[in-house]
């Protein structure tokens, strides 16, 4: 993707933690047809040394369901984003938008049925835990998981290039850049709260 250096983020560190708690992605791939396809997922991330992977699993009617071994996708992850007026500033400017971001170029291969199950597992631990919740896939009636197991593919991605873009207003002026964030605390805190953890303006 497009991005302007200031924007630029390639410390590992920073783009595992964002990975790790921006999990909801979106696949994308060019799918048997030539045509572009997207499906929107909940993944599994974890690493292998310095090689990030990604776990998921599809509907078998999906189109992307049939990718083949080797083929390359693009994981798109999007953190908080928000509108920026530049009525904030202190001087005329134009508005703009801010936003956290990841892309994953990787490629896919198919799970097999015990690498699938065992996904689906740890999947549903890892957000029952989230909720307070006491599902398990191990508890629940396995002919009925069996028969869901049926009509969905498991993959894993092996990323092989990663990009982020932390777009945070970190190209304004100490007065703007705090003046933003006043706002943000009203308007979307949680955007205003990225922005205060990745550029504090607090010595400035």
């Amino acid at each position: 993707m497009y991005i302007p250096p200031e924007f630029t983020v390639t410390d590992p560190e920073t783009i595992d933690t964002f990975l790790h708690r921006h999990t909801f992605g979106t696949l994308t791939a060019r799918a048997a047809d030539g045509r572009m396809a997207a499906s929107h997922l909940p993944f599994l991330f974890t690493k292998t040394g310095e090689t990030r992977i990604f776990r998921a699993h599809i509907a078998l009617a999906n189109e992307l369901s049939r990718l083949a071994d080797g083929t390359e996708v693009l994981l798109v992850f999007a953190g908080e984003h928000g509108y920026i007026s530049s009525s904030w500033y202190g001087h005329p400017n134009v508005p703009t938008w801010n936003y956290t971001a990841v892309h994953v170029y990787g490629t896919i291969r198919r799970q097999s049925p015990e690498d699938l199950y065992a996904q689906l597992r740890e999947l549903t631990r890892t957000y029952e835990q989230t909720v307070n919740g006491t599902t398990d896939p191990e508890t629940m009636p396995q002919r009925m998981i069996q028969g869901y197991l049926q009509h969905i593919a498991g993959f894993e991605i092996t990323a092989h290039r990663t990009e982020a873009a932390f777009k945070l207003s970190q190209n304004r002026n100490a007065k703007d850049f705090a003046a933003i964030v006043e706002q943000l605390d009203v308007y979307h805190p949680a955007l205003a709260e990225e922005m205060k953890k990745a550029y504090p303006r607090s010595g400035e």
